[in-house]
């Protein structure tokens, strides 16, 4: 026979996250509630994916076609390192993709009141380009989760603006 069948401190064939409810209440973490809002919105721009990437390829240009950003400051020390101001707050971001002229992804670093992440792809349509934009933001501030809530509408005219603002002269 087993000598730890006899033991006083096996009490119990469960798994350990089972006997959640046998726990006293200070050893039991409840996460906090994360908001999460995602948003795509596309368009046409009657230039060519290589002009759309001209201006589109440094997020420093970036506030001029989204509301939501009020600053973008590149890193000195790293090309794909940039500090984002969204919605009063200072986010580390990080490029997770440059693939000219086609797609450029980016991603937060980790930052305890926001999580942010999205990517702009362009495809080639002979002489145009459709642009597609996809953010994902994640808190778990209430306040800042009101502030996202019309992120989807608010991104669906900032990308009009965009293909317009583009499609301008230099």
């Amino acid at each position: 026979m087993n000598s730890l069948s006899n033991s006083k401190f096996v009490r119990s064939s469960k798994p350990v996250h089972l006997m959640a409810d046998r726990l006293p209440p200070r050893t039991i973490e409840h996460s906090k509630a994360e908001f999460s809002f995602r948003a795509c919105s596309n368009a046409t721009v009657h230039l060519r994916p290589q002009w759309v990437w001209q201006r589109l390829n440094d997020p420093c240009n970036w506030p001029a076609f989204f509301d939501h950003l009020t600053n973008i400051t590149r890193n000195d020390a790293d090309m794909d390192e940039y500090l984002w101001s969204v919605l009063g707050i200072t986010c580390p971001m990080r490029l997770t993709v440059r693939e000219p002229p086609l797609h450029l992804a980016w991603q937060s670093s980790l930052n305890p009141q926001m999580q942010l992440s999205g990517e702009i792809i362009l495809e080639p349509l002979e002489w145009y380009t459709h642009l597609t934009v996809r953010l994902h933001y994640v808190t778990a501030d209430p306040r800042l989760a009101q502030l996202l809530q019309p992120l989807e509408a608010q991104l669906q005219r900032d990308v009009t603006r965009m293909a317009q603002m583009l499609e301008r002269p230099l």
